[in-house]
């Protein structure tokens, strides 16, 4: 199982290192910040598409092809980004960028579960690839190098990923029936996917402007890189954690909660260093949310890799709007203004679900004792599934 850690690894910190200078590159070519909304959402509406429809076509048709095919395809989209020079283009290959992302995300996800890995250890080699992606790419900036010049990085670390994705091991892989529009797995987790784009709407109205804020408050784009480190530090420690963790119910009631006062900390601060508590909860906050309800969806649903890419979906849907609105309000009101919006739509958030959430949500199944226990871990989380559908 260490091949799928370090696709996740490598992947992640290719995806972090173009992450946080999209914004300022854009910036540089003259775009405003309504139009750098816009180019957000494009990466965000490709990988809800994406994820979508290739999460479904990887219950029916196997997971590590998709993975392969989604990481080659990466490489070229985010090669081509280096050469955008307009808004257009950087739009364009965005789109790209998060087309290719959701086909090989969800697939490899779903890859590790079905072979009953540890995926709270799993998922937590994303957070320790971004961590190593803003890592290198703010040791790139300290240079004043291009900023282009992290797209072209990106796209070959993302080739060697791609490389090694091809000695996946070929496994049993169940080949399921899921309709063109999953609604009983919708319906199944509705509390879940209405509770993260609400999050998510809120984070990405943040997030969409939070370089720019670094930005004017005199951090240098080195400092902006690493003032992320321990957010995706807390996220490592605690996902590394989690398998332990037996109620995924009180999980995302914990990180929703921690979510809004993490962004609540950013608010009104004058100094670099005041932002670190902040990041330090809102990694916190993710690992609970993000492993809380990918438990409880690989506990509920066999068709794991339709669950997880609809959970993508709601995450990138709210990627589309949170960006728009994100952009819209710092040209009207200022990059604080984004900020408070996130508290309110993360505080709707956590009302939204507790108020839908199946109140029988509790213990956790063991499912993930499968690689301790063997088949009885798996075979009594599929029951659990079917029982509950």
């Amino acid at each position: 199982m260490r091949l799928p850690y370090a696709l996740r690894f490598l992947s992640s910190a290719a995806m972090a290192m173009t992450w946080v200078f999209i914004p300022i590159y854009a910036d540089d070519l003259g775009i405003g910040a309504l139009v750098i909304g816009f180019i957000v959402a494009a990466n965000a509406l490709a990988l809800l598409i994406s994820s979508w429809v290739f999460g479904r076509a990887a219950d029916m048709y196997g997971r590590r092809m998709f993975v392969i095919i989604g990481l080659f395809g990466a490489v070229v989209a985010f090669a081509l980004l280096s050469t955008a020079n307009s808004a257009r283009e950087m739009m364009a290959y965005r789109f790209a960028c998060g087309f290719f992302d959701g086909m090989f995300g969800s697939a490899l996800v779903a890859y590790v579960a079905e072979q009953k890995g540890p995926l709270g250890r799993f998922t937590s080699f994303g957070p320790a690839g971004m961590a190593a992606g803003f890592l290198i790419a703010g040791s790139i900036m300290v240079n004043d190098m291009p900023t282009n010049t992290i797209f072209l990085l990106s796209a070959a670390v993302l080739a060697m990923t791609a490389i090694i994705a091809l000695g996946l091991p070929r496994v049993h892989e169940p080949r399921l029936h899921v309709p063109r529009v999953p609604v009983d797995i919708i319906r199944r987790n509705k509390h879940l996917y209405l509770a993260i784009f609400l999050r998510h709407t809120g984070a990405s109205i943040a997030w969409v402007i939070f370089p720019l804020y670094e930005q004017s408050l005199g951090l240098s784009r080195a400092l902006i890189a690493y003032i992320w480190m321990p957010n995706f530090a807390m996220q490592v420690i605690v996902m590394n954690y989690a398998d332990r963790i037996r109620n995924s119910h009180w999980m995302v009631i914990g990180g929703l909660s921690a979510a809004a006062a993490s962004f609540a900390l950013f608010i009104g601060v004058k100094e670099w260093y005041t932002l670190i508590p902040g990041m330090v909860l809102i990694g916190i906050s993710w690992a609970f949310l993000y492993l809380g309800a990918l438990f409880e969806l690989m506990e509920r649903n066999e068709e794991r890799a339709t669950a997880s890419g609809l959970l993508n979906s709601s995450t990138s849907f709210s990627g589309i709007i949170g960006p728009l609105m994100g952009g819209a309000i710092a040209a009207e009101f200022g990059y604080t203004a984004n900020l408070v919006a996130a508290v309110i739509f993360v505080m709707s958030a956590l009302i939204l679900y507790l108020a839908i959430a199946p109140r029988s949500r509790g213990r956790r199944d063991h499912m993930y004792d499968g690689h301790r226990q063997g088949t009885n871990g798996a075979g009594k989380g599929r029951s659990s599934a079917r029982s509950k559908r």
